[in-house]
């Protein structure tokens, strides 16, 4: 599979280090996840991402891994995904 880069049109990329925010963020992608066997992101679970996103008014929390029992401390909070959209590869967000 081909992997396609999508650009942005009209949106801050990078970090807002005066206002501690990183713009730009993907939080998933369409297609099958690189570590083979996985699974893989349809349309529809896309939109249930940004769906169920939206619905949190704080945002999403955010973490360097998912939480497990070794508490290496790489689990913690690093802050919240906000401004959630589902854009095509033209960077267009298409709700």
């Amino acid at each position: 599979m081909k992997w396609l880069k999508a650009e942005t049109k009209g949106r801050q990329l990078g970090v807002d280090r005066e206002k501690n925010v990183i713009n730009g963020v993907i939080l998933a992608e369409e297609g099958p996840f690189r570590s083979e066997g996985r699974g893989e992101f349809d349309k529809k679970a896309i939109r249930e991402i940004v769906s169920l996103g939206r619905a949190e008014p704080q945002g999403l929390k955010s973490r360097f891994t998912h939480p497990d029992l070794s508490s290496d401390g790489l689990g913690k909070f690093l802050g919240r995904v906000k401004d959630i959209r589902r854009d095509n590869v033209d960077g267009v967000d298409v709700a």
